[in-house]
């Protein structure tokens, strides 16, 4: 007869054998990854751009019509004392959202022939007779600063060569982005009117959109599950309440305040620093550094440098009440970071989703925030009670 082997595995010798096999194939993975990251981060770029483009108009109407909740509740608060709407609910929730619609509209309208008929009078007052006389008197006082520049750094024992080669640099990075941004345009009122429509359409359905969805994630999930959701839908609404409607109120004052000094001190194009302080102080940091570009900007423009000295120092005062009073009293039920958190959020947003990423960095960074210190919560919980239970044991 034949000789017969029988080969009988051996489990730990076959464990080790996957585990290394395994080892292997993710050391691979990773030199892999790492020798292609250029690729691998523009693919992850793209994907990002492409669902920023699809989402970003559904996110701003979504907050438009979340800011504007409050407007639309009293409005149709006020409709519901009526007889003729106390039993007609649909309707009088449909004219609230007209209403509310037809309010913003006329404001926007009001504040935006403001604005032009505000910048007309400075156009008119600076006695600009056409846009080749406005260019060359921006050319002669850049040019008359440049040289008083040029001459103080030789002055200084200062070589000129590498000042003048950052300006060429920096005037082509500014044309670039110029033109780059006429190209947008057309994308911007694209992505304005769908934020609009969608803002109407989440006034009108909001509460029966949340209601689906309610009913949906406890339909697929445990009831465990369903209770750590809705935690972090409060933790949510509790950041994002407090940060959205924080900011928009602590914008709406900048530009009041902005608007009254600045007019006060008669600084050319006011309304314009004041509209950019405003908008620029819902993403903070970014609102003062707008109205200081913009105000030496201005200066360069009129060659009126006392007048844009006096802008400056108020802008300062300004910043300085805003950041140490109103601002902290706005935001500090929803929102209590490190300034550092809060840069690198800003950081990371900029990165990820542009302009709109950094509006939504800093709630997005306070939240993450409550929920790590949640987990680090959780898991010394955990631990104490392992130890009082090993303790009680002995």
């Amino acid at each position: 007869g034949g000789i017969m082997f029988h080969f009988k595995p051996n489990r730990k010798y076959t464990q080790i054998s996957i585990y290394v096999v395994l080892t292997v194939i993710a050391i691979y993975l990773v030199i892999a990854a790492g020798s292609n990251i250029s690729d691998i981060l523009s693919f992850f770029k793209k994907g990002l751009g492409f669902l920023s483009q699809v989402f970003t108009p559904l996110l701003i109407g979504f907050v438009i019509a979340y800011l504007l909740k409050p407007v639309v509740e009293k409005v149709e608060s006020s409709l519901r004392n009526v007889s003729y709407f106390k039993e007609k609910k649909k309707l009088s929730h449909q004219l609230s959202v007209a209403i509310t619609s037809l309010i913003v509209l006329f404001v926007f309208a009001l504040l935006s022939t403001f604005v032009i008929k505000s910048i007309g009078k400075e156009l008119a007052v600076t006695r600009f007779k056409d846009m080749s006389d406005f260019l060359r008197i921006v050319a002669k006082n850049v040019n008359a600063i440049y040289e008083a520049i040029i001459v103080q750094l030789k002055s200084m024992s200062i070589s000129t060569v590498q000042v003048q080669q950052f300006l060429k640099t920096a005037v082509n990075s500014v044309t670039s982005n110029l033109l780059g941004g006429i190209t947008k345009v057309s994308d911007f009122f694209t992505n304005l009117l769908f934020s609009i429509i969608f803002a109407i359409y989440f006034m009108l359905d909001g509460e029966k959109l949340w209601n689906y969805w309610s009913k949906s994630i406890k339909a697929f999930t445990s009831r465990k599950v369903d209770i750590v959701i809705h935690q972090l839908l409060i933790d949510i609404e509790g950041v994002f309440s407090g940060y959205v409607r924080g900011q928009v109120i602590d914008a709406f004052l900048m530009f009041v305040m902005v608007s009254v000094a600045f007019g006060f001190l008669h600084v050319k194009f006011w309304i314009v620093i004041a509209l950019l302080v405003g908008v620029g102080n819902l993403i903070p940091y970014v609102g003062p550094f707008l109205g200081y570009v913009s105000i030496a900007i201005i200066g360069l423009v009129t060659a009126d440098l006392h007048m844009a000295l006096r802008a400056l120092i108020a802008l300062l005062i300004i910043q300085g009440v805003d950041g140490n009073i109103i601002n902290p009293r706005l935001l500090s039920a929803s929102i209590d970071i490190h300034p550092v958190l809060v840069i690198v959020s800003l950081i990371f947003g900029s990165m990820i989703g542009g302009f709109l990423g950094m509006l939504v960095s800093v709630p997005v960074g306070a939240l993450c925030k409550i929920w790590f210190e949640r987990l680090v919560e959780y898991r010394t919980e955990t631990k104490n009670e392992l130890v009082e239970e090993k303790e009680n044991g002995i």
